[in-house]
């Protein structure tokens, strides 16, 4: 039988919300949201970040330069 290969091109990660939001209190989303973005850089994809509703949320990404 043969394997019927889609090739989808994938240009952007997205970081969900439930990451996002526990962030401040869980290292290991923390750790999660990092090796996305570096992944998303490596590949030279965008990343978009769901749930950001605070300050701190932000300026943790922005740091990553997401």
């Amino acid at each position: 039988m043969r394997l019927l290969r889609i090739r989808i091109k994938v240009d952007t990660l997205k970081i969900d919300k439930s990451f996002v939001q526990e962030r401040l209190t869980d290292s290991v989303n923390k750790s999660i949201i990092q090796s996305i973005i570096s992944l998303a850089k490596t590949l030279e994809m965008s990343v978009v970040a769901e749930g950001v509703e605070t300050f701190e949320q932000y300026t943790f990404l922005i740091e990553y330069r997401l």
